[in-house]
């Protein structure tokens, strides 16, 4: 069990026995366990390998088939719909570039 979901059931097992002291020690170690999870430069099991461009251009284009997009203009239903079926997996600059190249007129 990881470090976060031990943290996460000794805050439940504090609430429901209503011992504030210790559910607020708690919070508090959660909230910097996260400062340092978040903290630039943090290379630890959390940083995911980026997609690459052609895993995240599979993705754009089943998106694209699946929900019926052929216009430029909405490509911003297609990069949110994406990025909220991939949450922390994909980067937004890069999925709204490929939404773009893929939505571009053909010469």
């Amino acid at each position: 069990m990881s470090i976060e979901a031990q943290l996460t059931e000794r805050l439940k097992a504090a609430m429901r026995a209503k011992d504030a002291r210790t559910a607020d020690c708690i919070r508090m170690i959660k909230t910097k366990h996260m400062e340092r999870r978040t903290a630039a430069g943090f290379k630890g099991p959390l940083d995911a390998k980026a997609a690459s461009d052609d895993e995240v251009r599979a993705t754009v284009r089943e998106t694209l088939v699946r929900l019926g997009v052929s216009d430029a203009k909405q490509a911003g239903r297609v990069v949110g719909d994406i990025m909220k079926a991939n949450k922390g997996k994909l980067e937004a600059s890069v999925v709204k570039r490929i939404v773009d190249e893929e939505l571009a007129p053909k010469s």
